[in-house]
């Protein structure tokens, strides 16, 4: 495999999640559970290559599904108890 030497590109925020949809980036393929719309077409045909001895044919094993991702976003709160409930059990204990 041919690895370029350079500066990589760190992220600075965010996370991506697996994508229930067919929004997001296509990032890798897997075996289909059912049948959907959304087929890898470089997967399928280079899985029909490695069995074929020549001529190639897609069969329904060969079929391979496109796993996408997309952008989560994140909610953050932060909650602060002020009142005085929590002192007051603290003093009653000791």
């Amino acid at each position: 495999m041919l690895k370029i030497k350079g500066k990589s590109r760190k992220k600075l925020y965010g996370k991506r999640v697996d994508s229930t949809t067919s929004k997001g980036k296509y990032v890798k393929s897997k075996f289909p559970k059912d049948m959907s719309n959304d087929i890898a077409i470089d997967a399928t045909l280079r899985a029909a290559a490695l069995r074929s001895d020549g001529k190639i044919t897609v069969k329904t094993e060969d079929l391979r599904q496109k796993v996408r991702k997309h952008g989560a976003k994140a909610s953050i709160a932060v909650v602060v108890d002020i009142s005085g409930s929590m002192h007051g059990e603290k003093n009653s204990t000791c």
